[in-house]
């Protein structure tokens, strides 16, 4: 929600906790975190953070390799941030 009004401050706070509370909580699904991982990267990419973006997105699309195949959602979607990193 708060991504969606525009305040990426905020949402990057709300999504460091979850992938906080996600490593602590859900080690036997690490791929959940990794989710997170993808979005918490494509928001400090909207704040300007490109480097750190890029290392969380990396590390969000390594984790999410070893769960799905190539051609699931979730790869394609770490992928898609990543890129828009390397883009700007």
């Amino acid at each position: 929600v708060y991504k969606s009004l525009g305040d990426y401050e905020k949402a990057k706070n709300v999504l460091e906790e979850s992938f906080l509370i996600s490593r602590k909580y859900i080690s036997e699904n690490p791929e959940k975190s990794a989710i997170i991982l993808a979005y918490l990267g494509n928001i400090h990419r909207k704040l300007g953070n490109v480097e750190k973006a890029k290392d969380f997105l990396e590390e969000s699309l390594s984790t999410l390799k070893k769960f799905y195949p190539e051609d699931h959602f979730e790869v394609a979607r770490a992928k898609e941030y990543l890129g828009n990193v390397y883009k700007e």
